[in-house]
């Protein structure tokens, strides 16, 4: 069960794997429409506290989605041993995209307007917010609740997109993690300036 968790790509990968991925992304963005949850860079996601069309959420998705499943392409072409087909790539990137589903309902939850007013506070007045003190415990504990599992969101992000690295490029140890790293510091600059000049159209 762990390993169809955190690696399931030995047993979904090509063709399977990209369809599942792309409704999954489908449904990302038309949940995140309404719980207003972004996806600003490769491994971004936020609650942005108003509604986006679903065609700029799409765009968004499968922008990251293209943008960082192409330079793990190249690094496994030009850095792998054995033949990688695209389809692996693109595919099993697409599936390690599933946690995102989670994160969009988050949006849904009661304390939005909370998380806001703690964000526009430490903005306005720095570490000497008096806001988070004046919160009911149960606040808190939602709270912290909700950083937690964002967390772990993140972390099972990153493990799905690595083993999908790993396991489509058979590209293993050290590389394949030195590679990961750089593939997605090199996603974000890329991201950024789709997001500027092509993601915005879509606002």
């Amino acid at each position: 069960m762990k390993k169809l968790i955190y690696n399931p790509f030995e047993r979904i990968a090509g063709v399977e794997a990209l369809g599942i991925g792309l409704v999954v992304m489908v449904l990302i963005s038309v949940v995140a429409h309404y719980s207003n949850v972004v996806f600003p860079d490769i491994l971004g996601a936020k609650i942005s506290g108003k509604e986006h069309s679903f065609l700029y959420l799409i765009v968004q998705n499968l922008g990251n989605w293209i943008i960082f499943s192409s330079i793990l392409l190249l690094f496994g072409i030009f850095a792998g041993k054995s033949h990688i087909r695209a389809i692996d790539v693109f595919g099993t990137q697409a599936l390690a995209r599933i946690p995102y589903l989670v994160f969009t309902f988050l949006g849904f939850a009661d304390f939005n307007d909370t998380l806001n007013k703690i964000a526009e506070s430490l903005q306005k007045d720095g570490p000497q917010s008096q806001v988070i003190s004046e919160l009911p415990f149960v606040g808190l504990l939602f709270l912290a609740g909700f950083a937690l599992l964002s967390i772990a969101i993140v972390i099972w992000i990153i493990a799905l997109m690595y083993n999908a690295f790993r396991v489509s490029t058979n590209i293993k140890g050290e590389k394949s993690a030195f590679l990961f790293v750089v593939a997605i510091l090199l996603s974000m600059v890329v991201s950024y300036f789709f997001k500027v000049n092509v993601v915005r159209l879509f606002l």
